[in-house]
């Protein structure tokens, strides 16, 4: 039973956890000074840098436009069922099923699935603010595009 339990304390990456907590902090500041709006769109374009991938610039291209419009829509649907649980555990399971999906097309696909996911959960999360739904769905198509004009 201790070698379940057992951490190799030499493959523990505390730069990359202080990079995280740092970031986590930033966001968190960020909201308190501009707005959760913000904070949205500028989760939009980090999710959009991330899974631009790798490749030409039509394609990167491509992915950022696809990953834009998904995650556009994943916001608004994790929003408007916020309100039900059993409505946001459907949604939240036809995302991660997709997640899945988009792993057998490709890892990089897979990558921007599973962090569509973590923005879904995000706005489920922050649902609880009474905000307009369409809102937190233009936060992240604004993102996005600001991300792909900044690659393109």
């Amino acid at each position: 039973m201790k070698t379940v339990f057992a951490i190799d304390r030499s493959k523990l990456r505390w730069g990359v956890a202080a990079l995280s907590l740092i970031g986590m902090l930033v966001f968190i500041a960020l909201e308190a000074i501009f707005g959760v709006g913000f904070v949205q769109s500028a989760l939009g374009a980090v999710v959009v840098l991330l899974s631009a991938g790798k490749g030409d610039l039509r394609s990167r291209f491509a992915n950022m436009a696809i990953v834009t419009v998904v995650g556009g829509v994943f916001g608004f649907l994790s929003y408007v069922t916020g309100e039900y649980v059993w409505l946001a555990a459907i949604v939240l399971a036809v995302i991660t099923y997709v997640t899945g999906l988009a792993y057998g097309i490709s890892r990089n696909a897979g990558n921007a699935g599973y962090l569509l996911l973590l923005w879904s959960l995000a706005v489920l999360i922050g649902q609880s603010r009474d905000e307009y739904p369409a809102a937190t769905s233009i936060a992240f198509l604004l993102g996005g595009v600001v991300a792909i004009v900044i690659v393109a």
